[in-house]
């Protein structure tokens, strides 16, 4: 039979999965195919909305376009005017279906999305008024209430002080303890206010003394000058027609696919018509053509059937046709046989993820690299064996990290305590040098043991040199580095405290 297009990628698309895992991609024809095209038909309706945003006061805008002049009456009217008419303004329909056509696939699939129309804006200049002084230029004083005048506050405000000479008294204490007059105030008690100069108020330093200030509003102009914009948004809502005969199979895959990502080569989309509905909303028609087949594979004698959608060949409802492949494999693969197991491709790839990338999550890269023909539970099944092996035969890898850090850690206490460095002993700085020298010997041994190990354990498994790779930190490398800690700091305390000799035997035997 003669392949098209659509069956070839199909095709290659399932011999690169089943690939190594059980068959090989000669295994794999093409038995018979059923192809055809349907149009899916999708509208996207337009929501028009228009705003006036004023300038914000004192801040230069950007626009380059000169404001028009306008009153405050015909502006409210043109706005209200504007407003109501929003949908029967062919420019700025015309301008909204525009825009949308001019979006990947001509706006097919554009759903809640909404952009300016930035070549129908307005900008208005405003002329008015000015409300805080009423084209009077001034405005009253607030500091002295229009007076001109502050009170004193030097004086009481009746223009006098106490004659500092006598104290207010009137009269001095001469030589011989006789009172007279006093010369300054003349026994009035009193002199006139420096401050005021006797009058009892001093001018108004907000507004020198006039009561009236210039207009800050206007800047003493009587007018303001306001500018700003009128500016319009689309807003573009996409769903597909419903009523339509389009088999089942069809009807899910572009439902699983998503509208949107079929404007991304899985379908030729094609623009239709523009118009307005019932309620005077521009609507935009589109037809999506979509390829969909049947086929039917051949794998080693298995007849595979499942159906394809789109141009780049998506398959779907594929049978568990890798996972039935894989049987021998997993059965291996249950029983710790990891040579036997990876002998299929996807085991091996899996086993070289985790060892290679610890941190990553296995599910999502047996979902992202074999979306076809396998169980999701199965896929949970390789992926938790898969780590229960590595961490089976890592233990004893582990173990003997933890003792060598163990041996090393206790070798830097014997030279701090016992060895070249106890002349040291009794400086509590350097005993926490060594502390956590121990401590981080300890933790890190059991890692750097695995990094070796892993090529040695699992290089000849997977067929491929594995790259140097950190593990996790497990509980053997953290149990170690806290092991390590809790014995250097007992033997802190016991050599600061002298609490506990140390025995004549251990001494003789290090000496």
């Amino acid at each position: 039979m003669s392949a098209t297009p659509l069956s070839n990628r199909a095709l290659e698309k399932l011999r690169r999965i089943l690939n190594g895992n059980g068959v090989s991609a000669e295994d794999v024809t093409l038995r018979a195919s059923d192809e055809a095209a349907y149009d899916i038909p999708g509208l996207t309706v337009i929501d028009l909305n228009m705003d006036f945003a004023w300038d914000p006061p004192g801040k230069k805008s950007a626009a380059a376009t000169k404001p028009e002049s306008i009153t405050a009456a015909e502006l409210n009217t043109k706005l209200e005017k504007d407003g109501k008419g929003l949908y029967k303004d062919s420019a700025v329909t015309a301008a909204a279906i525009a825009a949308v056509r001019a979006m990947p696939g001509e706006g097919w699939g554009a759903n809640d999305q909404e952009f300016p129309l930035p070549q129908l804006s307005h900008r208005y200049l405003i002329e008015d008024i000015c409300p805080q002084c009423h084209g009077n230029i001034q405005q009253p004083c607030e500091a002295c209430g229009k007076t001109g005048r502050q009170p004193c506050r030097q004086c009481p405000g009746d223009g006098w002080v106490p004659c500092k000479n006598c104290h207010g008294t009137g009269s001095v204490q001469q030589p011989d303890g006789s009172h007279a007059p006093c010369h300054t105030c003349q026994g009035t008690r009193r002199l006139p206010c420096p401050g005021c100069h006797g009058r009892g108020y001093i001018p108004c330093k907000q507004c020198n003394g006039r009561g009236w200030m210039t207009c800050r509003a206007c800047h003493g102009k009587g007018k303001i000058h306001n500018t700003g914009n009128q500016n319009y948004r689309a807003h573009a809502r996409f769903r597909l027609d419903e009523e339509n005969d389009l088999p089942q199979p069809v009807q899910e895959g572009v439902r699983r696919l998503g509208a949107a990502r079929l404007a991304e080569g899985h379908a030729e989309i094609r623009f239709v018509s523009s118009g307005t509905n019932d309620r005077g909303q521009p609507v935009l028609r589109y037809a999506a053509r979509l390829d969909f087949a049947r086929l039917t594979f051949d794998v080693k004698g298995l007849e595979v059937k499942c159906a394809v959608l789109g141009r780049k060949a998506i398959l779907q409802r594929v049978p568990l046709v890798l996972e039935n492949l894989l049987k021998p494999g997993l059965i291996a693969l249950n029983e710790a046989t990891l040579a036997e197991a990876c002998r299929y491709r996807l085991i091996r790839e899996i086993l070289q993820t985790h060892l290679e990338q610890p941190r990553t999550n296995l599910i999502s890269f047996i979902a992202r690299h074999y979306p076809y023909g396998l169980g999701k539970a199965t896929a949970e099944v390789i992926a938790a064996d898969i780590t229960a092996i590595v961490a089976h035969r890592l233990r004893p890898v582990k173990a003997a990290g933890l003792m060598v850090g163990a041996a090393l850690a206790a070798a830097i206490f014997y030279a701090r305590f016992m060895g070249p460095w106890r002349e040291m002993a009794g400086v509590l700085p350097q005993d926490m040098l060594v502390l956590a020298a121990g401590a981080v010997i300890a933790a890190a041994m059991p890692l750097l043991m695995v990094m070796m190990a892993m090529p040695v354990l699992f290089g000849k498994i997977v067929n491929k040199k594995l790259r140097l790779a950190v593990p996790r930190p497990s509980g053997w490398s953290l149990g170690g580095a806290f092991g390590a800690a809790v014995l250097f700091a007992v033997i802190i305390f016991l050599a600061h405290t002298q609490a506990l000799p140390w025995p004549s035997w251990l001494v003789a035997w290090f000496s």
